[in-house]
Formats: structure tokens, sequence, C-alpha cells
């Protein structure tokens, strides 16, 4: 038995010590408060039905956000602060929701509560919003995300084509460039992003999106009769890469799905000004493999403005007018150019049984 009173010696004091250095570690790093984080979470679909946290709030920084939302779950993500000062990323898990359905939900010592929708079981109808490249300047970004919120209240999530901030390395950016301007947006609606060229070495961008692909850049998920693919094209782009391989992979496993959605932030097809030899190789290495399988939509970002091509029954948006500078387009491309813009935009797709538009 330990006496408090007894001078200790030797290895029992040092496990002692040890234990309660453990024990006070553990709980700054959890918010100071002792309690589980998936204490700190509420889901309803009626806010009249939370009840009160039964402990001290924690100090939530950025955030709250809906993650990975599927039929019957999601996840909950925020930053907070820790007792040294640090911030601490948190996920929590909600299950046991029901497929189509709007929920609430709402974390201890966050500013507002959330909403997501649940994914649906078969082949409902529904909409989502794209945008991209909300670099560099918060207050056209603030905008968007505000008219996109007033457009479609009800929509299911939104697709961002990356570029999310200018440097996706430097955190102080992320707060100024993102969770500033975004944070009301990403209450309302869960954010599928794709990796974009200023993001970095992806650090960040997995700290904060990293679950949507278990800790990869490339992913995919199911929304009713969409099959929606993620693909980071910054590296290197061959026949033989990882990125590429993946993708083949997963067209070859699609069965259920409609319509299949690619996403990624260089685009295969644009008018600019500028060189851009990489989209030869896109329009080499991608586009026979998208026509291949079927895809029905390839959506992008990096050139800032927007853009409509389509060729071989498949339709290449550009939608990357969500804050950064807007970039002088070029000439249309002969026999596939339906529309050209220098502006800041977002855009809203509607799905049916048999129709994406």
């Amino acid at each position: 038995m330990f006496d408090p009173m007894k001078k200790q010696t030797g290895k029992p004091m040092a496990k002692l010590l040890t234990a309660c250095l453990s024990l006070i570690l553990c709980i700054c790093l959890n918010g100071c408060n002792g309690s589980r984080d998936e204490d700190q979470v509420q889901v309803a679909t009626d806010a009249a039905d939370f009840k009160p946290f039964a402990s001290p709030p924690p100090s939530v920084q950025y955030g709250p956000y809906s993650l990975k939302v599927m039929q019957t779950g999601a996840i909950i993500a925020w930053e907070e602060k820790t007792w040294l000062n640090d911030l601490r990323h948190v996920e929590v898990s909600v299950t046991g929701l029901s497929p189509a359905t709007q929920y609430c939900y709402r974390v201890n010592g966050a500013a507002k509560d959330g909403r997501f929708v649940t994914a649906p079981a078969d082949k409902s109808p529904f909409s989502f919003f794209i945008l991209g490249d909300t670099q560099t300047d918060p207050d056209v970004s603030r905008q968007i995300a505000a008219r996109m919120l007033e457009t479609d209240p009800a929509a299911s999530f939104a697709l961002h084509m990356g570029d999310l901030t200018g440097n996706g390395d430097d955190m102080e950016t992320w707060e100024c460039e993102w969770w500033d301007p975004m944070a009301d947006f990403m209450l309302y609606l869960p954010v599928y992003p794709v990796m974009g060229n200023h993001d970095g070495d992806a650090s960040c961008f997995l700290r904060y999106f990293g679950i949507l692909g278990d800790n990869s850049t490339n992913y995919s998920f199911d929304w009713g009769s969409v099959h929606f693919i993620v693909l980071d094209v910054t590296g290197t782009l061959d026949e033989n890469s990882d990125t590429v391989t993946w993708l083949k992979k997963e067209l070859e496993e699609i069965r259920e799905a409609v319509f299949t959605v690619v996403c990624h932030h260089m685009p295969p097809y644009l008018s600019t000004t500028a060189d851009d030899e990489g989209s030869v190789a896109r329009q080499e290495i991608l586009v026979p493999i998208y026509e291949r399988y079927g895809v029905a939509l390839v959506l992008s970002g990096d050139m800032h403005g927007y853009q409509h091509h389509f060729t071989n029954n498949i339709h290449y948006v550009i939608s990357a007018g969500g804050g950064g500078r807007l970039y002088d387009y070029g000439l249309p491309l002969e026999g596939m150019t339906l529309q050209l813009e220098k502006t800041h935009n977002f855009s809203r797709y509607s799905v049916e049984a048999t129709s994406l538009h």
C-alpha cells in the first residue's frame, strides 16, 4: 500500500511518477476535462432533443464539421486547444442513423449547431455543389459559401476541386483562407475535397480530411445512383503510376451506379492563354480510361474561372472560381467548348433517376 507520509525510493516511486505523468498527459490531450470525445457530441433529428452536456466544454477552435457521411453513420470532427495550448484534432463516429434523413448535431463548446443529410439507400434524387480554388481571397470565398447555402439549403454535400488555400503547409493560412470564411458552410454541408497543387505536402489536408480516404488523397464514395471518384493528379502521372492503377481498379469494381463522376484538380481539357503541357498527359492517360469505363462527368479546378467542354459523351467541367485570382481563357476548343467564363463561381448539380444535370 502506498503511504503518502512515507518517503518512497527506487522503482516503486519511479512507476508512481510515470503513472501520474501519464494520467496528466492523457487528461491534457483530451481537453483537460477528463471526458471521452464521444460524450462531447450529440446528434438528433430535432435540436429540441439535445440535452445539457455533463462535462465542461472543450476549447473548440475550428469546426465542427461532418465527414464521411453514409447511409447509417457519419463522423463529426473539430480542432480543439489543449491545456498545453496545442491544437488537437478530434473525430467522433456516429452510428445507428437512418438513410436519407436530415440530422442536426451539437458539439460541446461549439458556437453553433451543425447539420447533415445521410446518403439514401436507394436511387432517390439529391443535389450537390461544386466549387474550387478558394485560395487567397477569403472575402470572395465567404460570399460564394453564403450564396451556395442560400441557393439550396437542402443540398447533400459539396465537392471541392482543390487548392483549398494558397499555402497548404501553413496552418495560419488554413485559418485565414479556409476556416474563417468556410466555417458556416462546413457546419451545414460535408465537403469532399480534391488534393490541389497548392495544398502542399498534404499534411494539413490529411489532418482535416484524411479519414475520407483512410489517409490517402485518392478515395471514392457512393451517393444514390452516383459513384464519385476523387483522384490526386498532382504527382507524376503515367500508365504505371499508383494513381492510375488505383483508378482502373476503382472503375472496374463499379456495379450498381447509374453515373460515374471523377474529380481531380488539374483538368484534361482547358482553354488557356498559358502553356499547360500537363493537360496533354492527362488527355493521353486519363481520357481513354474515362471513355472505356463510361464516365459521365469529369470535374476539375486549377484554371480559375468556369469552363464546360463536351466530347465523346463525357462532360468536362472546370469550376475554379471560389476565391483565387481569375485567369484569362484562350480560344474555344474546336468542337468541344460549350462555355467559357472569367468569373468567380460555383456549380449546383441535381441527380434524378436517369439524369445528372
